[in-house]
């Protein structure tokens, strides 16, 4: 008979987390660390430090030799937890929701569109696609979207925005043009811009991920961004018809270059 192969650290931390029936956005708070910390600690890909394991010992209220445990087999063990102290429920996540911006959507489609604009194939719908990189990859890195617009899954690689009311706003003004066309009795929609993005309405790292977002998706065709998009963790997870959830956002892989596995300076 073989032994069986022990659990990973970061398994087992999974496992305690698991019986408490607690979420890595709580355990995050109690460690004083961000939710994609937790994730990177239970995959494996983040050591866990002395502090940490110290705090999360205490929570639990085992020692720290019995952390390292899977909490199966602590079951039988005595409990530290001192007679007479309450400890407390982790308080509520200090992170900020996703919460839209219009007018952060629309300077962020205007530099997209100064970035792309040597691709003539782009097509409304692919800068929309764009934007939605931009926006999941901000949220893993910084735990806050972009522009905070919703993205609802059309088809395997097709997303809607919540946002199109501020990009006919757009249009409306005169700062982007659309422009149709129609060949072989298929109709394309693409998007012309005659004015800058205001710099002080984006922020720096909004500035880097949307740059960061041009330089490795920009010079893909629609039909290759779609692709793209169905094999991303965040789309590939949701139901036709739902939306995407911003969560998803630390679940992703390569050739998305979020924090968690991106390797070196961004």
């Amino acid at each position: 008979m073989t032994n069986p192969i022990p659990d990973s650290l970061g398994q087992i931390l999974a496992q305690w987390r698991k019986k408490r029936q607690l979420s890595q956005e709580q355990i995050a708070h109690v460690v004083r660390v961000s939710r994609s910390a937790i994730v990177q600690l239970e995959a494996g890909a983040r050591q866990l430090g002395l502090y940490e394991a110290k705090a999360l010992a205490e929570f639990y209220g085992v020692s720290i030799e019995a952390l390292f445990q899977p909490p199966q087999s602590m079951d039988n063990h005595p409990v530290l937890q001192e007679p007479g102290v309450a400890y407390a429920s982790p308080a509520q996540s200090f992170r900020q929701k996703a919460l839209p911006n219009p007018t952060v959507f629309v300077e962020a489609l205007l530099v997209m569109l100064e970035w792309t604009a040597h691709q003539p194939f782009h097509t409304e719908q692919s800068l929309i696609h764009l934007i939605y990189l931009s926006d999941f990859e901000h949220f893993s890195k910084f735990e806050t979207a972009l522009t905070g617009a919703s993205y609802t899954k059309l088809g395997p690689g097709l997303l809607g925005c919540s946002e199109r009311s501020a990009l006919d706003h757009l249009v409306g003004t005169g700062r982007v043009q659309r422009l149709v066309e129609t060949k072989s009795n298929q109709t394309t929609t693409r998007l012309i811009g005659w004015d800058q993005a205001n710099p002080a309405i984006l922020s720096g790292t909004a500035y880097h991920i949307l740059l960061k977002t041009a330089q490795r998706f920009g010079n893909l065709s629609p039909e290759e961004l779609e692709q793209l998009l169905i094999n991303d963790i965040p789309v590939k997870s949701t139901t036709i018809g739902n939306v995407v959830s911003y969560e998803l956002a630390f679940y992703r892989q390569p050739p998305f270059f979020s924090l968690t596995h991106e390797s070196g300076n961004s």
